[in-house]
């Protein structure tokens, strides 16, 4: 089942499928620098079995590519609680592989106008890395405006960015 499609891309509903690609894109030192770091296989392969069909409206989702069907990515809108005001955020990853071909910024827009246009959302937050240079730049393309440095609960300093929809 198909959340939404793009020219290139089809944001879905996660299968059983799909579950090898992500395992491997979440275990990926390079794909996770920026989030946290690599997962645990055997904790990723529980979480992902119990999201399987999940059709939640706040959720992240595999980017497929419409040509191939291959995963490229993981990306969706979730609840965030930030300095204990709950925000929806969004959030993409685009695997190592994929990345500079413009799916982290063609997935984002369409989630953009999906919140906007589906959920009817007013606002929607990035969580950076001050060092991701990529995503700082991909959220000011998308009109995000940097608000204020946060720090999570691990103690790591973030951007917050926000958009008016």
């Amino acid at each position: 089942m198909i959340i939404l499609k793009t020219a290139r891309l089809r944001l879905e509903i996660l299968q059983q499928k799909h579950v090898p690609a992500l395992v491997a894109m979440w275990t990926d030192d390079m794909n996770t620098k920026f989030m946290g770091g690599p997962r645990k296989v055997d904790d990723l392969k529980k979480s992902f079995a119990e999201d399987i069909g999940n059709m939640d409206k706040y959720e992240l989702w595999p980017v497929c590519s419409r040509q191939s069907g291959n995963v490229v990515g993981y990306s969706g809108i979730i609840p965030k609680l930030v300095d204990g005001v709950e925000m929806i955020e969004l959030i993409y990853l685009i695997d190592k592989n994929h990345c500079h071909n413009g799916y982290g910024f063609e997935i984002s827009a369409a989630l953009i106008c999906h919140a906007r246009n589906t959920l009817n959302l007013t606002e929607l937050i990035a969580i950076v890395e001050p060092e991701n240079v990529a995503s700082v730049r991909l959220a000011k393309k998308l009109k995000f405006n940097f608000d204020r440095l946060i720090v999570r609960d691990n103690g790591m300093e973030k951007h917050l960015y926000r958009l008016k929809l």
